[in-house]
């Protein structure tokens, strides 16, 4: 369990996967974003966009008992991005998603940019390694 929210119809358990499916969502939403990978660089596939559970291993949740929620999440952005837009936008985001549908306000999120998409017909990726924390 990740979560307890107490509302006025009961109790609701919010877990790790419900989690990174709302982060997951917003994340992909913005044409920015080339995908979600894990920490060693691999893409999630196009499929993997509606088969949840091929990539639910690439946002990292943790939960401190005394900070708070964690969410880590390493990204490939388009070529020719804003970087310090895109990211403060996903952060922003992500928190209200978060707030809105499961009543969870992470202490922390870090978005690792690991690699640039040169261009659209092309499949090369330039490294970077660009941690942005909010």
């Amino acid at each position: 369990m990740l979560e307890r929210v107490e509302t006025q119809y009961g109790v609701i358990d919010i877990e790790r996967p419900a989690a990174a499916k709302i982060i997951k969502e917003t994340i992909l939403k913005h044409p920015e974003v080339y995908g979600i990978t894990n920490a060693n660089g691999i893409r999630s596939s196009v499929m993997s966009r509606f088969a949840f559970d091929r990539d639910k291993n690439y946002i990292r949740i943790t939960k401190e008992k005394e900070e708070g929620i964690r969410i880590e999440v390493d990204l490939i952005l388009q070529f020719g991005s804003s970087i310090s837009g895109v990211t403060e936008r996903l952060i922003r985001e992500i928190r209200e998603e978060l707030k809105e549908q499961a009543d969870i306000e992470p202490a922390e999120i870090a978005l690792r940019i690991i690699g640039l998409r040169s261009s659209a017909k092309s499949r090369k990726i330039l490294e970077r390694d660009i941690l942005i924390k909010g």
